[in-house]
């Protein structure tokens, strides 16, 4: 019989066993992880979630420096905040269909990350999430999401991004200091927040819309701080600072 109300706390998650290699299965009937169920715990190498689990909560990985994987079932819906910070190996991750908001830190310092599949059903990328991901070098932003939050990707290594359609706000700091190259804004965006773009040394802007819409923007004076060469692409003309 399953039963649909169990949840792991830090108490009674130290009655679940890890195996000699790391890894540890969850069995079926829990729904949730808890607030820092398993954080700090350094045995922890791989983990396998059951098809009932519904939310992982705060600080339910935290800090676990020898996660090198976690397979999160599709009825996940909720990512709380800080649940995979600073899971130093974790080298990549796949957010299942029915996420709709990643929480704040969630992914923060995880130093090895390279691959992160984000699905068309999230809304909110928190502040911090992906913070100092340095070896994240490209992420597919999918259309659904509307807020990109402060710091989300800052000091991630990112080449380029597209910012989808459908995107209205770029918090403060959201992509500061990363590497980019290229960077595509929709005309969906309404505000992009101070240094939001800064740490560049130069930097090509596609923006898909006019530049009497680019104007219209709420833009923080500061969102480009510091860049010394860029051009903004608009559909009937270039703004340019060389």
């Amino acid at each position: 019989m399953i039963i649909l109300t169990r949840q792991i706390s830090k108490n009674n998650s130290k009655k679940l066993s890890i195996g000699e290699d790391g890894a540890l299965v969850i069995p079926e009937g829990y729904i949730s992880i808890g607030k820092e169920a398993f954080s700090k715990n350094k045995e922890l190498k791989n983990v396998s979630l059951p098809s009932t689990m519904k939310k992982i909560g705060i600080g339910a990985f935290f800090a676990c420096s020898n996660l090198t994987s976690i397979n999160i079932p599709n009825g996940v819906r909720l990512i709380e905040r800080s649940a995979f910070s600073r899971c130093a190996s974790l080298s990549s991750i796949s957010i299942p269909s029915g996420v709709t908001i990643i929480g704040d830190d969630a992914f923060h310092s995880c130093s090895m990350l390279k691959s992160v599949e984000i699905p068309n059903t999230v809304k909110y990328i928190g502040d911090w999430a992906f913070k100092f991901c340095m070896s994240l070098h490209s992420v597919e932003i999918p259309n659904s999401v509307k807020y990109i939050g402060h710091s989300a990707f800052a000091s991630c290594n990112l080449m380029s991004i597209a910012i989808p359609n459908g995107v209205k706000y770029i918090e403060d700091f959201a992509f500061h200091d990363c590497m980019l190259k290229s960077i595509t804004i929709p005309d969906s965006v309404k505000h992009i927040g101070k240094f939001a773009f800064t740490g560049l040394l130069s930097v090509n802007i596609t923006f898909e819309g006019t530049l009497a819409k680019w104007a219209a923007i709420s833009k923080d004076e500061k969102f480009i701080d510091g860049v010394k060469e860029y051009v903004i692409h608009c559909v009937d003309g270039d703004i340019a600072n060389a």
